[in-house]
């Protein structure tokens, strides 16, 4: 084995994102929340939008929504709520991206996750 002169350094994404964790909220109106941590070494700027598709449909649905933080440091999470009609016990792919083109998804299957500080419907 040939030694090298200078150890390889280990390169770091700079904007990775992770979906850390969604829920399904029944107030008002049906909501989802959506939670994304910044995995990379640098900040991550999300884009202002959520892609939602049930499993048995061949189409996306992009809705507009409001990250908070939109800018995202290393480390940090980030969450955004979607007003979308969700049934229960479906499964749907939930896909996020940053401005840096860093992209995750998740595959969850709708259960009712309550919200103390959301009215419930009658």
């Amino acid at each position: 084995m040939i030694e090298l002169p200078w150890r390889p350094r280990k390169v770091e994404p700079e904007c990775e994102i992770a979906i850390s964790e969604v829920k399904f909220i029944d107030g008002l109106t049906k909501q989802i929340e959506v939670i994304v941590e910044n995995l990379g070494s640098k900040n991550c700027t999300m884009k202002d939008s959520i892609q939602i598709k049930p499993i048995s449909s061949p189409n996306w649905i992009e809705v507009q929504t409001t990250w908070d933080p939109a800018v995202l440091p290393p480390g940090h999470t980030s969450r955004a709520y979607i007003k979308y009609e969700w049934a229960k016990g479906i499964e749907y792919f939930i896909k996020v991206t940053a401005k840096e083109e860093a992209e995750a998804s998740t595959l969850e299957r709708a259960r009712l996750n309550k919200n103390p500080n959301l009215p419930r419907r009658s």
